[in-house]
C-alpha cells in the first residue's frame, strides 16, 4: 500500500518548499472542513496531498502515466449533485521566490502532474453557488484513488467538505461598488505570447485576459498614449535577467507628404469598445501624456526639446519611409488635441481622465498640468502620490488622488481632513511599498484579502495597483527581474498559459475574496446603519491597535500586524452574513 498522506486546508494555506524540509509530513490530515457562503458566492478548501513516493497527481478520470519510469498514480474526485452548485478543481503549481524557497501560487489549467517525493502537491477545489441554490447545509465528498502501472485503481482515502450556504445574496464583484483599478499592460501581454501589436491575435488575448479583471469588479481602463512613458521601469540599470516592460503607443501616427498628421484611433478605441462592453466602465485612464519617467544617463530623456514633459510620439514619415519623433512642441500640441477630440467624438468625455504616476516635483507637475487643462478641456485629471509636499499642493483639475499607503500610515487623520478640504475621490495603492500588506510571493495570503477591508476601515474609495499581468523573463521560476526593487509577485496576478489563457494565482483568488467580504460589509453598513460596526469587526482582525502602527518605521512582520488566520477572517464576515440573513426570513 502506497504511503500517501491526505488532507483539507483552507484557501489562505501557502505551502513553502526549498531550504528546510523536515522529514515529516507538513500538515494536519484533517478529513473533514466547515465552509460557509451565501448565494451567487463562492468558497474554497485546498487538498494536501504528500509521499515519500514519486506519484502521478491526477483530477481526470482518463489514465495517467508517468513518462519515464513507473509511478504510483493518485486520482482526486471531487462528488457533488447539489443544484446551484458548481465545483472547480485545479493543480497548484509552486513558483520560486526571491529567497530561493518555492511557494504555492499558480492554479493550473492541466488535469495532470507528476510530483516528487517528499513534497506536498496542492489541489484548489473551488465551489461556487448560484442565486438559485437553496439555503442550507451541504456535503460534498472528496475521494482519493490510488493505483499503480495495470492494478486495478482503489479508494484510499474519502474527505467532507460539509458547506452551509446562508440565504444572502452576495453581489456580484462586477457590480458591486469597489472601485478596483489595476493596470493593464497590453505591450507585456503581446511580448510574452509573441503575436503582433494590436493584431487580431493579440486583441483575442486581451478579451480572455479582461475576464480576470471582470470577475474582480476592475473599474479602470488602461490606454496607453505615448511610447515608453514609464522608460521601463529601470530595467536599464540591471545587468543580470533584465526584463522587457517597455508598454508602446496604443494610437498609430502618421505624417502626410503635405507635412500633416494622422491620427489612427482604431485600436484605443476597439479596446476602449471591448472593456466597456464587459462593464470595465468606471473611467478610462489615459497613461503618457502626463509625468513621463526620465532617465538621462540612460539616453531616456526628452525628444521635444521646447516641452515641459518627456512625451515621445513616434511616427511614420510615409515620404521617408522612417519612423521619426515628434520634435516640435505645436506638433505635440495637435496630437493631444487630437486626442481629446476623439474622446468627445465618441462619447467618453464623463469617463476620460489623463493620470500622472507618482510626480516628484509639485511645481513643475503643476505647470506641465495647466498646459494641458487647455489642450484637452474635455477630460478630468487623475494622479497617484507618493509624497506629502504633492498631496498639499493645489492641484487644478485633479479630481481623482490615490495615495501611497505609506504615506497614509504616516499621518491617516491629516489624509482624511485633507480629502474633505479638497472634495476628491480618493484610493490608495501599495508598490514598492508596504512590506505588510501587499500581494508579492513572499507575502501571506491573509494580506491580499485584507487589502479591500483596510479601504474600508480608512474610508478610501478604492483599492489600485500597478499591474496586473506584467510578466517577467521566467515568471513560473524567478519571478522578480530586478529584486531587490521589485519583489516577486510585484508585477502580476496572473501567469501566462501555453494556450493563451490566463493561469489565477492564489494571490488573485484571496484578493477577490476580499473584494467580495468588502460588498458584504458594504450591505451590512447599508442595511443596519452599521458602519462603525464594520470597523470595530476589521480592527479585531488586526495585531496594531492603530493603522499607523502598520508603517516602516516600526517594523512590524506581517504576524504583528494583522491575523493571519483564515477562521478569524470568516466568523468576521459570518457574523455580517447572518444578520443580513434576517431580513430575508
Amino acid at each position: 500500500m502506497m504511503d500517501l498522506h491526505c488532507g483539507l486546508a483552507n484557501e489562505m494555506y501557502k505551502y513553502s518548499y526549498g531550504n528546510y524540509n523536515p522529514w515529516q509530513v507538513p500538515f494536519g490530515e484533517q478529513e473533514d472542513i466547515q465552509l460557509v457562503c451565501g448565494k451567487n458566492d463562492r468558497v474554497a478548501t485546498q487538498l494536501l496531498l504528500y509521499s515519500k513516493e514519486e506519484m502521478m497527481v491526477s483530477l481526470e478520470a482518463s489514465p495517467a502515466f508517468y513518462k519515464v519510469y513507473p509511478v504510483p498514480t493518485v486520482r482526486v474526485e471531487v462528488e457533488s449533485c447539489i443544484k446551484g452548485l458548481q465545483v472547480t478543481t485545479q493543480l497548484v503549481e509552486l513558483v520560486r521566490d526571491d529567497d530561493g524557497n518555492y511557494k504555492s501560487e499558480v492554479l493550473l489549467s492541466k488535469g495532470k502532474k507528476f510530483q516528487e517525493r517528499l513534497k506536498v502537491q496542492p489541489t484548489w477545489i473551488e465551489l461556487a453557488t448560484d442565486d438559485e441554490v437553496e439555503a442550507g447545509e451541504y456535503s460534498v465528498t472528496v475521494k482519493v484513488y490510488v493505483s499503480h502501472l495495470l492494478q486495478d485503481e482503489t479508494l484510499y482515502r474519502t474527505l467532507r467538505i460539509k458547506l452551509r450556504v446562508m440565504d444572502v445574496r452576495v453581489p456580484s464583484l462586477h457590480e458591486g461598488k469597489f472601485y478596483l483599478d489595476l493596470w493593464q499592460h497590453h505591450t507585456s501581454l503581446a511580448r510574452t505570447y509573441e503575436v503582433g501589436l494590436w493584431s487580431e491575435d493579440h486583441f483575442a488575448l486581451l478579451k480572455d485576459h479582461l475576464k480576470v479583471l471582470q470577475e474582480l469588479g476592475q473599474k479602470a481602463i488602461t490606454i496607453i498614449a505615448s511610447d515608453i512613458p514609464w522608460s521601463g521601469q529601470w530595467s536599464t540599470y540591471y545587468r543580470t535577467n533584465a526584463s522587457d516592460t517597455f508598454e508602446y503607443n496604443m494610437i498609430s501616427v502618421k505624417k502626410k507628404a503635405d507635412g500633416t498628421f494622422g491620427y489612427d484611433f482604431s485600436a484605443m478605441n476597439r479596446y476602449v469598445q471591448m472593456c466597456l462592453e464587459m462593464g470595465i466602465d468606471g473611467e478610462i485612464e489615459i497613461f503618457g501624456l502626463l509625468g513621463i519617467w526620465t532617465m538621462e544617463d540612460a539616453g531616456y530623456t526628452k525628444v521635444i526639446e521646447d516641452s515641459q514633459d518627456a512625451i515621445r510620439i513616434r511616427y511614420l514619415d510615409e515620404v521617408t519611409g522612417t519612423y521619426c519623433y515628434i520634435r516640435k512642441r505645436k506638433e505635440l500640441e495637435a496630437y493631444i488635441r487630437a486626442i481629446d477630440e476623439n474622446i468627445v467624438a465618441s462619447g467618453w468625455s464623463h469617463l476620460a481622465k489623463v493620470v500622472c504616476d507618482e510626480p516628484n516635483d509639485p511645481a513643475h507637475f503643476k505647470h506641465v498640468l495647466s498646459d494641458l487643462l487647455e489642450l484637452m478641456p474635455h477630460v478630468q485629471f487623475k494622479v497617484t502620490i507618493c509624497s506629502m509636499q504633492t498631496v498639499l499642493e493645489d492641484l487644478p483639475g485633479v479630481n481623482d488622488y490615490v495615495l501611497n499607503l505609506p504615506l497614509i500610515l504616516d499621518r491617516p487623520d491629516r489624509i482624511q481632513v485633507i480629502r474633505q478640504e479638497k472634495n476628491v475621490n480618493m484610493s490608495y495603492y501599495v508598490a514598492i511599498d508596504p512590506k505588510c500588506p501587499n500581494t508579492f510571493l513572499r507575502c501571506y495570503l491573509a494580506e491580499a484579502r485584507f487589502l479591500p477591508w483596510l479601504s474600508m476601515l480608512m474610508d478610501m474609495d478604492g483599492f489600485l495597483r500597478w499591474a496586473i499581468w506584467l510578466w517577467p523573463n521566467e515568471p513560473f521560476d524567478f519571478e522578480s527581474y530586478h529584486y531587490q526593487k521589485f519583489k516577486a509577485g510585484g508585477t502580476h496576478f496572473v501567469y501566462p498559459s501555453k494556450r493563451g489563457k490566463p493561469l489565477y494565482s492564489l494571490r488573485y483568488k484571496n484578493l477577490q475574496k476580499g473584494i467580495r467580504d468588502y460588498l458584504i460589509f458594504q450591505m451590512y453598513a447599508e442595511a443596519f446603519e452599521g458602519k462603525e460596526e464594520v470597523h470595530q469587526a476589521i480592527k479585531s482582525i488586526m495585531k496594531v491597535k492603530q493603522i499607523e502602527e502598520m508603517a516602516g518605521r516600526y517594523r512590524k512582520n506581517a504576524d504583528e500586524v494583522l491575523s493571519l488566520n483564515y477562521w478569524e477572517y470568516e466568523k468576521v464576515v459570518n457574523q455580517f452574513m447572518s444578520r443580513l440573513e434576517t431580513l430575508v426570513k
